[in-house]
């Protein structure tokens, strides 16, 4: 199950783990739990990410057999037409030749806004 947030006698709140059978947190308010729960979610996304850029640097396939590289990426939005879809800053990716210009200069990531699909 994981975890249960419990509401004390104190109207304050406490955490407990089934994993570990005991309390994570007492005399906790609503907002100290949010904190809680989103910094070990953050441990999780950023062990995730590292991770993921190691097995990138080294050439291996995070992804397995669906391991894109960036030009595969970009026929594969080509071919399909979603193309004209993707933004990379405020440029409109409809010439190949601007997308190269940014990735030369490391254009930084709060620059880049892409659209999933």
């Amino acid at each position: 199950m994981g975890y249960q947030i419990i509401k004390q006698p104190n109207n304050l709140f406490c955490v407990f783990s089934s994993i570990n059978d005991d309390f994570c947190m007492i005399d906790a308010t609503k907002d100290e739990i949010i904190n809680y729960f989103v910094e070990m979610e953050k441990e999780k996304i950023i062990n995730m990410v590292e991770k993921t850029i190691i097995q990138i640097d080294k050439n291996e396939k995070p992804y397995f057999q669906f391991t894109k590289s960036f030009y595969s990426a970009r026929n594969f939005l080509k071919e399909n037409s979603f193309f004209d879809k993707v933004y990379i800053g405020s440029l409109v990716k409809k010439y190949p030749e601007n997308h190269l210009n940014l990735v030369q200069k490391k254009t930084p990531l709060n620059q880049l806004l892409i659209i999933q699909f």
